[in-house]
């Protein structure tokens, strides 16, 4: 049976246990791309393209559009005097989740499978996205069910992405500045998750268990300060070690706001995490590897695993497949990688994250052909690898690595 079978017989399984998704919750303000909007932006404020962290006038709103389109999108906080500016003026096609964790646990809910959800940012509108049985949050009382929990708060503070398509051209004094690949640039009004704050509950409901086989982490890479990338790490660390059945733990990458971010935490972190996942564009510029072939990117993996030490191994995704670089697992991590294939390409083909006859249903259409190229010269080195189920007009770009790392979580 082929590793795309065998993943969705992982579904049917009686014996699902509690996968613990964190850390990082927000509200995405999903905005449809008006080319002509923002090109009206540009012509009233633009002055110059320009990068910033911080925007708290709608010049430097401009400025930014002109100078990261070309570049791939970005992430950009933002007043919130622009955050009303732009509910005024743009269409806010749609409203989803936000976080790593959170599209996980959401995922996995749909599937059938149990997930408890670690929250920062809390707010109606997002927690209507969350009503499911098989979902559960934490509380001073013990886990709720998401389609019971209020907790009697409201920190509304949304993202707002514009997800723009290849080709998206702005003008500006002449000159086109022209997306060479569909991404997003994300406006942020929320600062929360810079400092992450932890949640005792979450991990006090956790600590008596033994059916927890793994606890996703991620959204460090949020945090500001290079202090907490110590602080936060071995307060998690505590948390761990004092759980009954220490589960495996994964930890999924994402740009680091610290530079150099991503190894600094790794010091300290790297005996707790069992597995690190990433994309090849992260460990391609972790490296400094320039050859983006099979053998660039074998040579990029030996050398993550030497830098940051995970103790069991690396999990990584492509637009052309996934793959397992490390130890053995105690588990069928290549259906994982396969279920992960398919939740990110249902994700990309319908713009929703898909029930579980459409995730079915994509089992059979044909492999990447670059893929099973990459898998025939990978393999001999000892890599499991996945060929993906290619989409040639994704219909939604967010979300599709978290949407994977949910697929993944399903073999453990």
């Amino acid at each position: 049976m082929d590793a795309y079978k065998r993943a969705v017989a992982m579904m049917d399984r009686k014996d699902k246990g509690l996968i613990a998704c964190g850390l990082a919750s927000n509200l995405d303000l999903l905005i449809g791309w008006d080319e002509e909007l923002v090109q009206s932006w540009v012509d009233r404020f633009a002055t110059v393209p320009r990068h910033y962290g911080q925007a708290f006038t709608m010049e430097e709103v401009a400025n930014l559009f002109l100078y990261h389109l070309p570049r791939g999108g970005t992430e950009c906080f933002v007043s919130p005097e622009i955050g009303r500016h732009i509910e005024t003026e743009a269409n806010v096609s749609n409203r989803a989740v936000g976080g790593t964790g959170t599209h996980a646990a959401k995922v996995l809910s749909l599937l059938g499978f149990p997930a408890l959800l670690h929250m920062t940012v809390i707010c109606s509108p997002l927690l209507e996205h969350l009503r499911y049985p098989s979902l559960s949050m934490a509380s001073a009382e013990g886990p709720v069910s998401g389609m019971e929990y209020n907790p009697g708060i409201e920190m509304q503070a949304p993202h707002y992405i514009f997800q723009f398509p290849k080709g998206a051209c702005l003008t500006f004094q002449g000159k086109e500045y022209r997306a060479p690949v569909a991404n997003k640039i994300m406006l942020s009004r929320n600062d929360v998750n810079t400092h992450l704050p932890l949640q005792p509950e979450f991990f006090h409901a956790l600590r008596d268990r033994e059916d927890v086989p793994v606890l996703l982490l991620s959204a460090l890479s949020n945090l500001v300060n290079k202090e907490d990338l110590v602080g936060h790490p071995r307060l998690l660390a505590k948390y761990i070690s004092e759980m009954k059945k220490p589960p495996l733990v994964y930890y999924e990458c994402g740009p680091f706001r610290v530079p150099d971010g991503l190894t600094y935490m790794m010091e300290s972190f790297h005996t707790s995490i069992d597995i690190l996942g990433c994309s090849d564009e992260e460990i391609f510029a972790l490296t400094g590897e320039t050859d983006t072939s099979a053998e660039g990117l074998y040579r990029a993996l030996c050398r993550t695993m030497e830098v940051l030490k995970p103790q069991k191994g690396l999990v990584l995704h492509t637009r052309e497949g996934a793959l397992y670089y490390g130890n053995p697992l105690d588990c069928d991590i290549e259906a994982g990688l396969a279920m992960g294939g398919l939740t990110a390409s249902t994700k990309a083909r319908l713009g929703v994250y898909g029930t579980r006859g459409q995730v079915l249903a994509i089992q059979d259409e044909p492999n990447s052909p670059l893929g099973e190229e990459m898998r025939a010269t990978l393999a001999p080195k000892g890599i499991i690898f996945v060929p993906s189920k290619p989409v040639e007009h994704p219909t939604a770009s967010i979300g599709l690595g978290d949407t994977f790392t949910a697929g993944v979580l399903t073999c453990f």
